[in-house]
């Protein structure tokens, strides 16, 4: 975190809030094999408007681990075995590298989509109607063409 006071009196970014945030940035970085400059203004970190549109995808991407792991993996730990369990109890934990394994595209690009039509939303049809188009993307839910790759 960037402080906006040079004192200590008025400075509210702690060691520990920058430590967490520098860990996540070069966890994500690693899992994508990327550089910072591939989100962030290298100007100015802090400023969104100076960074690139992947720094939005990323921070979507950070609140998909978050929900997967507290609503899917979370409620998975009674049944793993004791053997699988963190020394804390706890169930392993999906990150970024999960998925992208070191690329910026996940599955190296690959189109999933396909395979699991039901993932772009309730209005996506797996087959066109007889005589019939496909709807149009337009007709489709704002969250219907996320897991879509171009």
């Amino acid at each position: 975190m960037i402080s906006k006071d040079a004192l200590p009196d008025g400075n509210r970014s702690s060691i520990k809030q920058t430590d967490s945030t520098y860990a996540l940035m070069i966890s994500i970085s690693q899992s994508l094999g990327v550089n910072c400059d591939f989100c962030h203004n290298t100007r100015s970190f802090a400023m969104w408007d100076g960074s690139t549109p992947k720094r939005t995808t990323a921070w979507y991407g950070i609140r998909l681990a978050r929900d997967l792991n507290n609503n899917y993996m979370v409620p998975l730990t009674e049944h793993f075995p004791p053997q699988r369990l963190g020394i804390l109890g706890d169930v392993a934990k999906i990150n970024c590298a999960t998925c992208h394994q070191g690329v910026f595209k996940p599955l190296y690009g690959e189109s999933m989509a396909k395979d699991y039509p039901e993932l772009l939303g309730p209005m996506h049809t797996v087959a066109s109607p007889a005589g019939g188009s496909p709807p149009a993307a337009a007709s489709r839910p704002a969250t219907a063409g996320l897991l879509a790759q171009p």
